[in-house]
């Protein structure tokens, strides 16, 4: 027999059983971590015994588990059967009273964080009380047992003192918890373990409390569960699956597509993006061209008009000339010296055309900028 690792990464690493059928002593089994358990003996030597305190400490209903059904023997034994010890030889039992417990312990792959479940019962030959534990601390003598007053020994704690052992835990920080009902143990071990399937347990009930003699059986009783097999309607569900996973294939296909054509679009808004910002950029990049051209042709312009200003004061000044001259020829009239008169005048006179040449060829200047200024605004 072989139990394999939980879901999510929590693996059996250790079990303990006290006044559990024949094992009136704390027993404890460590199993390496990461491989699984293989357990084989003679017939009577505890296997089943074993398999079925496993799949109590698990299930904990006594009314769902098919004990000692993995040794062929349907319904030859009952819970009570083991924690007051059927003797089988005599048809009595050995125990009258006592605490029985069963406990697993399971450690996390990854975080390597222990956890301890599993049942304990307190019986006083009439009454009984069972109770689940669930606890995130590892599996010691310590947490259910107490020392004898002798210091030589331990002896189990009773359901009384386990539940003042909680309440201290809980004031500590540490998670342990009794649980009062088998539903709820089961649910919270599913949490635990990862949110198991509601069915899991059930699955985990047949396949541990099996001893399948051939497949069909197996299939039958175990995956199926049902008393008769149908080959036809087994074929039938295996067709369906085929075309199942034939249409999968075809939407895994299709989904491919799908998503090429989402990559292509979201390839092509990219690259629309970076035309859009490569257009505007080049426009930007035009506009503070023909700005630059603008700054520096009114710069121009104010310098022509700089020098315009200068030519009219020239102008000014050569007319004053001029007048003084005219005013010296009218003296030198007086004075009977034209000669020298008259040349003076001459030379001014050719000033004066020089003047009026370069005034003009400014003007026409300035025109040509205002006009191609105003065109450069108007673009």
């Amino acid at each position: 027999m072989a139990v394999n690792s939980l879901p999510t990464g929590y693996w059996l690493t250790r079990i303990r059983l006290y006044n559990w059928h024949a094992f009136d002593k704390p027993r404890e089994i460590k199993l390496t971590f990461g491989k699984g358990l293989h357990i084989e003996g003679d017939t009577g030597v505890g296997k089943t015994t074993l398999m079925d305190a496993i799949l109590w400490s698990l299930i904990g209903d006594e009314n769902k588990i098919r004990f000692n059904a993995s040794a062929g023997e349907h319904g030859s034994r009952s819970l009570k059967d083991y924690y007051r010890w059927l003797d089988q030889g005599t048809n009595s039992y050995r125990r009258d009273h006592g605490v029985a417990h069963t406990l697993l312990e399971f450690t996390h792959a990854e975080t390597k964080e222990a956890v301890t479940v599993g049942s304990l019962i307190d019986y006083d030959g009439e009454n009984r009380t069972i109770i689940f534990l669930i606890a995130k601390l590892p599996l010691t003598l310590g947490l259910i047992m107490q020392s004898d007053p002798d210091g030589k020994g331990f002896r189990p704690l009773s359901v009384k003192q386990l539940r003042q052992v909680e309440k201290k835990r809980q004031e500590q920080g540490d998670y342990f918890r009794l649980v009062d009902t088998a539903k709820d143990y089961r649910d919270r071990l599913a949490q635990l373990f990862g949110n198991l399937n509601p069915h899991y347990f059930e699955v985990l009930n047949r396949v541990l409390g099996s001893e399948p003699k051939n497949l069909d059986v197996f299939i039958r009783s175990v995956l199926f569960a049902e008393e008769q097999l149908d080959p036809t309607e087994l074929r039938e569900r295996v067709v369906e699956m085929r075309e199942a996973e034939g249409e999968l294939s075809k939407a895994k296909d299709r989904l491919t597509v799908v998503r090429r054509i989402h990559d292509d679009y979201e390839e092509w808004k990219r690259k629309r993006a970076l035309v859009l910002a490569y257009d505007s950029c080049e426009k930007q990049l035009k506009l503070d061209q023909v700005g630059d051209e603008i700054r520096l042709l009114e710069s121009d312009h104010q310098r022509t008009s700089s020098e315009i200003g200068d030519l009219q004061q020239e102008l000014e000044r050569h007319r004053e000339e001029e007048r003084e001259t005219q005013q010296a020829y009218e003296t030198a009239l007086n004075n009977k010296n034209l000669n020298g008169i008259n040349q003076q005048i001459q030379r001014l006179s050719e000033e004066e055309q020089r003047s009026r040449s370069e005034i003009n060829l400014v003007e026409e200047q300035f025109k040509l900028s205002n006009a191609t200024l105003d065109s450069l605004r108007q673009w």
